[in-house]
């Protein structure tokens, strides 16, 4: 089931050939897992001559994962099928301080999501906006919620709800579904390197055997200090990558020039935020392009860094909308292309990925068929 999950459309004939076991062994396995509604069968692969292998895919129907993303204001909830698709949705505004009151909220949700679900809901996954131990399914340290400190997330939710759950930070949840969902990287089982841009800002390296985590937070580059004397990041440093990089230091940036009397589009607008900076920049205003240039510097510093290091054929690109991520593709194509070697930075190319809200759901549903497929004992 791994590995169905991992190559999609793969044939019985191919799962024998690659994992070295007996057609008959495969078949029986095969037969068991489409009776228990797991997986079922597509259409028949072209081949040259003989009898064409018919592929195999995770059933879409029958087994869903729920999945949680919330910030301090706001806590989405949706039943996601196999194929990432989000086939039920609750939205609804939170005030909620502590853990506790938090995960009430989000089991009330999830109950009756599952008691409405025509299928089996075979776990949750909980994307978290700050640092997450995802082996211990605990919120180390929290981006919104000053008290939260090695909160016991997974342990708590399963308490309320009966459920397996699985908890991840944002950006993993992010990067492990941009892989999935974009054919060409899964297709050729490229190495990927997410770059997410936002209030917070995180890299993660994924592969076809899904996102490396390193000893545990691998990917915390947003707080590597750029600036000892710097701003003071929501992480307690000074002159982080997050603090001197983020939409607000872009919007701080252009405020200072407006204020001096810098000529501008932006000029006269009621409020100057990132967006409208970005979306200046494309248009050609020569201030919002020397603040982008300015500010996302630090970003494609430490994004040529990394290229170098690791040498990922894709480079995927996410923020809030579609005009940051068209914009920040173009710094970061010319950083990469300043900074590195030519025979490096001519040999990896930068998408643009898809926008926060609707990929943070996406991922934490289908995390939950990731870590189930991962680990035996979590099927049932």
């Amino acid at each position: 089931m791994n590995h169905i999950w991992r190559k999609p459309g793969v044939s019985r004939k191919d799962i024998s050939a690659d994992l070295g076991l007996h057609p008959n062994l495969v078949s029986d396995a095969v037969l068991q897992l489409i009776r228990e509604e797991w997986i079922v069968e597509g259409g028949r692969q072209k081949v040259a001559a003989g009898r064409a292998p018919i592929a195999l895919y995770l059933d879409p129907q029958q087994k869903a994962g729920i999945a949680v993303s919330y910030d301090s204001e706001r806590l989405t909830c949706g039943l996601v099928n196999a194929n990432g698709e989000i086939i039920q949705k609750v939205e609804m505004d939170h005030a909620a301080d502590l853990p506790e009151d938090l995960v009430e909220k989000i089991s009330r949700v999830l109950i009756k999501m599952k008691q409405d679900y025509g299928g089996h809901v075979i776990g949750v996954g909980v994307a978290d906006p700050g640092m997450v131990d995802s082996t211990a399914g605990e919120v180390v340290r929290s981006s919104f919620f000053p008290k939260w400190n090695h909160v016991p997330m997974a342990k708590l939710v399963e308490q309320e709800t009966g459920l397996m759950v699985f908890v991840e930070d944002c950006t993993r949840v992010r990067a492990g579904a941009q892989y999935r969902i974009t054919l060409e990287l899964h297709q050729k089982h490229a190495t990927m390197l997410y770059v997410e841009y936002g209030e917070g800002i995180g890299f993660v390296l994924v592969t076809q055997e899904g996102i490396w985590r390193g000893a545990r937070f691998a990917g915390e580059v947003g707080h590597v200090v750029m600036e000892p004397q710097g701003a003071l990041c929501r992480c307690g440093a000074s002159g982080c990558l997050e603090s001197m990089a983020s939409p607000s230091a872009l919007e701080t940036k252009a405020g200072d020039l407006l204020a001096q009397g810098v000529n501008s589009s932006l000029r006269g607008s009621t409020k100057v935020n990132a967006e409208a900076i970005f979306r200046a920049a494309l248009e050609g205003d020569r201030m919002a392009r020397s603040v982008v240039k300015a500010i996302v510097d630090r970003l494609g510093l430490a994004t040529a860094f990394l290229v170098a290091a690791l040498h990922p054929p894709f480079v995927v690109v996410g923020a809030e909308t579609e005009t940051a991520i068209r914009c920040l593709c173009k710094e970061l194509r010319s950083a990469l292309e300043s900074r590195t070697l030519t025979e490096i930075a001519s040999t990896v190319e930068i998408i643009e990925g898809m926008e926060f809200r609707p990929l943070a759901l996406i991922g934490a549903g289908l995390m939950v068929f990731e870590r189930t497929f991962n680990d035996k004992r979590h099927i049932s």
